[in-house]
């Protein structure tokens, strides 16, 4: 792996846990629309999701490219979102 991510040493945050907290959200974000009628709801759901889209986006240009992710734009990482 370390060819592919050559940057993934200097990295604060596991692949892992990015994605296990991405797959998280995307099932929360399932299971509400499925049965939430409150449109806030469902659109703050969903936007949490595509807000960890792009942190994970960003990870990835952090270990492979070694592109620092801009600070203050990290999601809350214990469980805000």
């Amino acid at each position: 792996m370390l060819s592919n991510a050559p940057f993934v040493a200097d990295c604060d945050e596991s692949l892992g846990e990015a994605v296990d907290r991405m797959a998280l959200t995307h099932l929360n974000a399932i299971a509400v629309l499925a049965s939430e009628r409150d449109e806030e709801v469902v659109h703050a759901a969903w936007e949490a999701l595509s807000l960890h889209a792009i942190e994970w986006t960003n990870l990835l240009s952090e270990v492979v490219h070694g592109q620092p992710r801009v600070p203050g734009r990290a999601l809350q990482r214990r469980g805000d979102l």
